[in-house]
């Protein structure tokens, strides 16, 4: 578990999206797949509008790591999202708690969404860009 994984790579791979298709597609190979109890809520939220949809998803977060938003994590997005809102850039609720839960493990976040994320100070934010496949 060296990244997470962050909702919008994971939308572009249920999209059929490239490069996002092989960057998912290796690390669910080498069960390295890892994301937030956020993104599940937000695919859920997102995505889930059938049951087939929803079948999909339940199949695809059995093969992959949750990270739960837990205390440190709680406690890391508060300290986000203070400094954020102090500085007039907030990134909304669910990109602060994604941070708080990287931050809270010291793991960077693999995202499309840089333009939110990277106003998150200590935030390693990794783009397919940024990434050769061997290194996901």
């Amino acid at each position: 578990m060296g990244v997470v994984t962050d909702t919008s790579i994971i939308i572009g791979f249920l999209k059929g999206h490239q490069p996002e298709v092989d960057y998912v597609e290796h690390d669910l190979r080498n069960g390295t797949l890892t994301i937030t109890a956020i993104t599940v809520f937000e695919l859920q939220v997102g995505l889930a509008a059938n049951s087939k949809r929803e079948k999909l998803l339940a199949k695809f977060f059995q093969q992959v790591t949750i990270l739960p938003f837990d205390g440190q994590a709680a406690l890391a997005a508060a300290v986000i999202e203070n400094r954020l809102r102090s500085g007039g850039e907030v990134i909304g609720v669910p990109d602060t708690l994604i941070a708080g839960i990287c931050l809270a493990r010291n793991l960077p976040l693999f995202t499309l969404n840089v333009e939110h994320f990277k106003r998150v100070p200590g935030l390693e934010v990794l783009t397919p860009a940024s990434l050769s496949s061997s290194q996901v």
